[in-house]
């Protein structure tokens, strides 16, 4: 078999292979050698073909169906890959799809970012915000890191393409997780007013401010993952809603994400009081809908989204704190607690 592979530590395999005296590498998990064996079959295949690439033929928009092809489809989530999709249909291949790659350079990235500034997104009738063109600036940055290790580039393109409004953007707002999580005071007040809501949707708060999951880690809890006696969760799979495709099931965001956690007393006595309220099941999974003609069925991850975002003006939280935010809250509280950061980072699994 071309290429070899070495293998590591819990589960991992490191990946080479020579072409054209360039050597590739890449690290993979595999339950076992004849898997680690497809892996490395399916890379040596990705990088005979990648070769073959020509960058004064081959325009952006045949290179992004490469990359979503031989990269982004086993290495994103579907929400994800269906935002990236978008994003570049929408914003970047119209205007320069048709350029070719030895032409993708930083004074051409430059130019085009230029550009991107200066339009109006249809949402909002507005230009297009910084946000909204540092996320388009992630999307293609990816497309070329991915280029980059097909050794079709040395260096990124995107690297010092960065606008300056970005990094003024960056300055101004010293600490992203900082300013979209709450206060302890702010934090009580969410706790206190959760008094008056759903027992259901009670408990998905519960799980983001305290057990510092993400929505999709939320949604894609069942009931064979609590553990009433030891009082721990286990995560294990994730839910999310893609358009046109709907529920999607997955794994989590990524290989360290699955872990064990305790949860409070509390908690667990509000999931078995929950349980016993719900009859129907959606293949076990713990949220589902309790009334509509979706009653019984997984919830919509997006439904969870938009009831929070309600609730949180109806008591008059900051408008910039999303649901997502109630994780970073729950580092807050436990960094506050005296916990160890490491411990915290072990907890939550990255951001």
């Amino acid at each position: 078999m071309a290429g070899t592979k070495i293998k590591r530590a819990n589960g991992k395999y490191k990946l080479s292979y020579m072409k054209n005296r360039e050597r590739y590498n890449t690290t993979v998990i595999a339950a076992n050698d004849a898997e680690a064996d497809e892996l490395l079959e399916k890379f040596v295949s990705q990088i005979d073909k990648m070769s073959q690439i020509d960058k004064n033929t081959c325009t952006l928009s045949e290179f992004v169906d490469l990359y979503f092809e031989n990269y982004a489809y086993d290495m994103l989530a579907e929400e994800c890959i269906y935002n990236y999709y978008r994003a570049l249909k929408n914003w970047v291949l119209p205007k320069i799809g048709n350029t070719v790659l030895a032409k993708c350079t930083t004074p051409f990235f430059i130019d085009y970012f230029n550009w991107l500034a200066k339009q109006i997104s249809p949402k909002t009738n507005k230009v297009l915000s910084v946000g909204s063109r540092e996320k388009i600036f992630g999307i293609i940055s990816s497309v070329f890191s991915c280029a980059v290790t097909w050794k079709l580039f040395t260096v990124n393109p995107l690297y010092a393409a960065r606008p300056d409004d970005f990094k003024k953007n960056s300055k101004n707002n010293i600490s992203h997780i900082q300013e979209r999580c709450l206060t302890m005071e702010e934090s009580r007040k969410l706790i206190k007013a959760l008094e008056t809501v759903d027992l259901k949707y009670k408990i998905i708060v519960h799980f983001a401010i305290i057990g510092g999951l993400r929505r999709s880690e939320i949604m894609g809890i069942k009931w064979k993952n609590i553990d009433f006696v030891n009082k721990t969760l286990t995560l294990q799979q994730s839910i999310q809603y893609v358009p046109k495709k709907g529920y999607v099931e997955g794994d989590l965001k990524n290989d360290s994400s699955e872990r064990t956690i305790a949860l409070p007393h509390l908690t667990m006595l509000m999931l078995l009081d929950y349980k016993m309220q719900t009859v129907d099941y959606d293949n076990d999974f713990v949220f589902i809908n309790d009334k509509g003609r979706r009653r019984g069925l997984r919830m919509n991850p997006v439904s969870v989204t938009n009831w929070f975002k309600a609730f949180r003006d109806k008591i008059e939280l900051p408008p910039e704190v999303p649901l997502h935010g109630l994780r970073h809250t729950n580092a807050t509280i436990l960094i506050s607690k005296g916990i160890n950061v490491k411990n915290v980072s072990s907890r939550l699994r990255s951001f």
